[in-house]
């Protein structure tokens, strides 16, 4: 995979067709390497979960265990299998977002109404949880200016994981989502008051399973975010993140109405 053709010297219909060739190699050699890297990933983010998942059963078999120690035990398994189920969720969605936008069902959806769904999908798994959604622009939620062709359950998995992401790191666990549009776009902002994130972070926020500094001791698997751009992505939209410490970040997102 690392091997090349050597460029002729005179540039030539040769010395094209040799450089066209080891563009491809590089191509080839690079998604190559990423499919061997993701792979080697999951197999770790799935050995940590499966292997304390191990360690409490046998632990559990012991004797002389009370009813409260056994109790414990189960709840920690329990604890760590819902892990790994959440983690291969995530990665399933995260197979669906990668696919081409030509391989994906889309409809004319409503926007704000998916947004809406994806509230009460966030509310109903946490009751601590609270969304907030403003109109901008004087926009109701009742107008049809937030029609778009889209695929109605990726963009859903988009929003709850940055309503989700927006309640967890907030100081009161409330996301507030804003929503607006012009005659090309619709733009959704997502803001929580939380820590933030470290400027140093910020450029690999997006990235497959990475976790910022000040998340690791927040529970996670660093897979929604690398969705949440995925999504956006094969839907020919734009996704940015402001952020201060000690202020709280907004995620800005921008769809366009015609892909």
């Amino acid at each position: 995979m690392n091997k090349r053709l050597e460029l002729p010297k005179t540039k030539d219909e040769l010395y094209d067709l040799s450089k066209s060739f080891n563009s491809t190699f590089n191509r080839l050699e690079k998604s190559f390497n990423n499919h061997r890297n993701f792979v080697s990933t999951i197999s770790h983010e799935f050995r940590t979960p499966l292997s304390i998942l191990i360690t409490e059963l046998e632990l559990a078999k012991e004797l002389n265990k009370t009813i409260d120690d056994y109790k414990i035990s189960i709840d920690n398994a329990l604890e760590d299998a819902n892990r790994a189920s959440e983690l291969s969720s995530a990665l399933l969605d995260f197979a669906r977002a990668s696919y081409d936008i030509s391989q994906i069902n889309l409809k004319t959806i409503r926007v704000d109404e998916v947004l809406a769904d994806a509230k009460l999908n966030v509310i109903n798994k946490n009751g601590q949880y609270r969304v907030a959604i403003q109109y901008d622009n004087d926009v109701t939620s009742e107008s049809s200016f937030f029609d778009m062709e889209g695929n109605p359950y990726l963009l859903q998995v988009a929003f709850v994981n940055l309503i989700e992401n927006a309640c967890k790191y907030s100081r009161d666990n409330t996301c507030n989502v804003k929503i607006s549009n012009d005659d090309k776009t619709i733009q959704l902002h997502f803001s929580d008051n939380g820590a933030g994130i470290d400027s140093e972070d910020i450029p690999h926020i997006f990235d497959l399973f990475f976790r910022g500094k000040n998340k690791k001791s927040e529970k996670g698997n660093g897979v929604g975010l690398s969705i949440v751009h995925q999504i956006i992505t094969i839907h020919n939209g734009k996704i940015d993140v402001k952020s201060k410490l000690g202020k709280g970040s907004v995620f800005l997102v921008s769809l366009p109405l015609e892909i």
